[in-house]
């Protein structure tokens, strides 16, 4: 993903860490001006640098490891400070000491996984959704915002074809993480709805949803290709050729859902009567056997019957196509 620096400063935490690199820089320049000839001045400039560091680090890592970054971080950059101010002959020492101390202290406040998400998972693997819910429902009772366990009992939902819970857990998780400014779970909370609503064949709905995860994260192939697959269902030929070829330049990482890819944009030329790119793009299918053999194998497991009542029929024609049953034309 390319930076923006547009995007940065419009987010609360780019903001933030542009306040900070501004006020640790104007504390060191005063500093220097100041006091120039101070002993303790290269050890402060120090200090402030890693202090910056530390404070931008905080603000990009998810809320549950803040903790073990703090006990590990401030510690730390108090055993530098000591020994390059009161016993530098030592600092060698002290800094083996912070950085020992920094890995003790992000094992050491490890956050157990509650015990009901373990037997939740355990019970979903199992197909055993009810229990599944019912350890999720427990969970939830005891940490009502953290977005994370929405998303897991959605996904639940999802595949006991409970749509309409799924979607609510979906929502409220989208609603946590903006409450957060959590960009990453934002995306995240939109792909599921957007995921949710096609396997209800709320196309129309699913699709908006695709578009806001796009909107946030524009350079993600994962929404390009849910806006492909969706406008494939939608018939919105030159919008699925447009989402699909930005989704493959950008670089579809999984070969399953590139197969795919190639089938819907192949589909889209041939709709708008474009039959020679659809050709040359079923071509380009030629060489992902391993993918259709996956797609296969995996559409098979019973916990992926939402996933199968999505794409099933496109797997076959996929297959029909790469073997020379169907040609492009008839797409």
């Amino acid at each position: 993903m390319r930076f923006n620096l547009g995007e940065f400063l419009q987010s609360t935490r780019g903001r933030w860490a542009l306040v900070s690199l501004i006020v640790s820089g104007l504390v060191s320049v005063a500093l220097g001006l100041l006091f120039p000839t101070a002993e303790w001045g290269l050890p402060v400039q120090i200090l402030l640098v890693l202090s910056f560091v530390l404070f931008v680090v905080l603000l990009y890592v998810p809320p549950d490891a803040r903790l073990r970054i703090l006990a590990g971080g401030i510690p730390a950059l108090g055993a530098v400070l000591l020994g390059m101010v009161v016993l530098p002959q030592w600092l060698g020492l002290f800094i083996g000491l912070a950085v020992g101390w920094m890995v003790a202290a992000w094992f050491l406040f490890r956050q157990q996984t509650p015990r009901e998400l373990t037997r939740a998972i355990r019970a979903m693997r199992k197909g055993d959704y009810d229990n599944a819910i019912a350890e999720m429902d427990t969970l939830i009772r005891i940490e009502k915002t953290n977005p994370e366990h929405y998303r897991l009992r959605a996904i639940i939902f999802s595949l006991a074809s409970k749509h309409d819970r799924a979607k609510r857990d979906y929502e409220k998780m989208l609603a946590l993480a903006e409450s957060t400014h959590n960009t990453n779970l934002q995306i995240e909370a939109w792909n599921g709805l957007s995921e949710i609503n096609l396997q209800a064949r709320h196309y129309e709905t699913a699709y908006e949803a695709a578009q806001r995860a796009h909107q946030l994260y524009p350079e993600n192939w994962i929404p390009l290709y849910n806006l492909g697959l969706i406008g494939d269902r939608l018939a919105r030929s030159q919008a699925v050729i447009d989402d699909l070829q930005q989704a493959l330049k950008v670089g579809i990482t999984d070969v399953r859902q590139r197969l795919l890819s190639f089938l819907y944009l192949a589909r889209a030329y041939n709709r708008t009567g474009d039959v020679e790119h659809a050709r040359l793009t079923v071509k380009r299918m030629e060489n992902l056997w391993s993918a259709l053999e996956n797609l296969e194998k995996l559409l098979k497991d019973e916990q992926s019957a939402p996933l199968a009542a999505i794409i099933a029929d496109d797997v076959k024609t996929a297959r029909a196509l790469m073997i020379d049953e169907l040609d492009a034309s008839q797409l």
